[in-house]
């Protein structure tokens, strides 16, 4: 019996780790995907020149810096989920997508009141500022997001949401194998 706890915590580590990896390749899919859909739309719909798209450059930072982020985040949000999932047996698809998305979400907003914290403090000081633009409407302001940004900052976090549900699943399957 001594023997089954280790080798279940162990098994519990490995899957929230791949769980992280995999939503972490989930979030890359997503925002690559929507990258290359909104130059499509401005390019084919709205006349807009096609620019150089970034996006490899892209894929490899969020891959490089990304992947130790998403292991940390993936094993401080989803151990306490893990051990609430564990009141109920964490045996379905629909539950590993549920504990998954809750989990995803939790670091979706972690990440957003960091942000938003940054950007209060450079708005409260009046020696700094900081404003920027997507597409050629403002996002943010005096460090805030605009009505945009928050548009952006709500499919941000869908997309952490979206994410951390698939990474629930591999999880699951990696830990608890049939």
């Amino acid at each position: 019996m001594d023997d089954i706890e280790p080798l279940k915590t162990r098994r519990m580590m490995v899957g929230l780790v791949c769980g992280s990896l995999v939503g972490l390749l989930c979030y890359i899919s997503l925002e690559a995907a929507t990258d290359l859909l909104t130059q499509l739309i401005a390019r084919e719909f709205l006349g807009f020149e096609s620019r150089d798209l970034h996006i490899f450059e892209t894929v490899w930072i969020f891959a490089l810096f990304g992947a130790p982020v998403a292991i940390f985040m993936g094993l401080l949000v989803g151990l306490p989920v893990w051990k609430v999932a564990e009141g109920r047996p964490l045996r379905s698809k629909r539950s590993a997508l549920i504990y998954g998305a809750i989990a995803g979400a939790f670091i979706g907003l972690i990440f957003l009141l960091l942000g938003l914290a940054i950007g209060l403090s450079t708005f409260l000081d009046d020696r700094s500022s900081y404003n920027s633009w997507s597409h050629g409407y403002q996002v943010t302001r005096d460090g805030l997001p605009t009505a945009l940004g928050w548009l952006i900052q709500i499919k941000t976090l869908l997309f952490y949401c979206a994410a951390g549900a698939i990474g629930g699943v591999a999880a699951r399957f990696v830990a608890l194998p049939r």
